[in-house]
């Protein structure tokens, strides 16, 4: 996201296995440019962003074996809280 200081990773994850797979394994994640923008509002007022986020996984011939509802965690390293500064004179 246009040049934030970010950490991010996996909170939890919640995996539906479709079918067994024998090939290498591929995913994708579909983040709508709306998401994105509510994202990046998000950190810029809140500096966290909690979501769920669904990521299927595909094998080597294209079939569906699995799905996982993600939740991800990302904190703008950059962000200070200015909420409270006019509480404290």
């Amino acid at each position: 996201l246009k040049g934030y200081n970010l950490r991010a990773w996996s909170k939890s994850v919640n995996i539906k296995y479709n079918k067994p797979s024998f090939t290498d394994l591929s995913y994708k994640i579909y983040i709508a440019d709306a998401e994105l923008a509510e994202a990046e509002e998000i950190l810029n007022t809140i500096g966290k962003y909690v979501k769920m986020h669904t990521i299927e996984i595909y094998d080597k011939n294209g079939v569906n074996v699995a799905s996982a509802i993600n939740e991800v965690y990302v904190r703008n390293l950059d962000f200070i809280d200015n909420s409270n500064a006019n509480n404290n004179e």
